[in-house]
């Protein structure tokens, strides 16, 4: 049986992200997940908080399907 965790335990610091959103900060995601997975696990509401969203990159050595250019990204 899948165990099922509460959104709060998954995502421990989005009321730090709120407030950093309240307080005008641009803030990115940037992570190997993809999209919906994203999505599934934060949830649309910490979604909507990030002025860019960046998945499927390459981190720390992970090999991806395509490359990704975050020197584009202006934060």
């Amino acid at each position: 049986m899948r165990r099922t965790r509460s959104r709060a335990n998954i995502v421990p610091h989005a009321s730090a992200l709120q407030r950093l959103y309240d307080d005008g900060a641009r803030l990115a995601l940037v992570t190997s997940n993809g999209t919906d997975n994203c999505r599934r696990i934060l949830g649309e509401d910490v979604m909507a908080r990030f002025a860019h969203v960046e998945c499927g990159a390459s981190i720390l050595g992970q090999k991806q399907g395509s490359e990704h250019h975050f020197d584009e990204m202006v934060l």
